[in-house]
């Protein structure tokens, strides 16, 4: 499983105003994100990874989470009442 997440400066973001220079800048604050609360990269744990990246394909940066072990899968079907199937 993976998860992944991006911040924004309030709006929601657009094609029309989308630019690699502005994706690259948000990659950057997604690396002082994790950095502050997790320190030095890499972020590898026994349960998987949390990373930074910007995708030329998606043409977008983001903070993945993904899940060696269906740990995290687990986690929230336990915590959500087992609603996800």
């Amino acid at each position: 499983m993976m998860i992944s997440m991006s911040i924004y400066d309030g709006k929601p973001p657009s094609w029309e105003d989308w630019s690699e220079e502005k994706e690259q800048k948000k990659k950057i604050v997604h690396d002082q994100l994790l950095q502050q609360a997790l320190g030095e990269p890499p972020y590898n744990y026994e349960w998987g990874n949390i990373s930074s990246a910007f995708s030329p394909q998606s043409g977008s940066s983001s903070i993945d989470n993904r899940d060696k072990k269906d740990t995290l899968t687990a986690y929230i079907q336990y915590h959500a009442g087992n609603c996800f199937p």
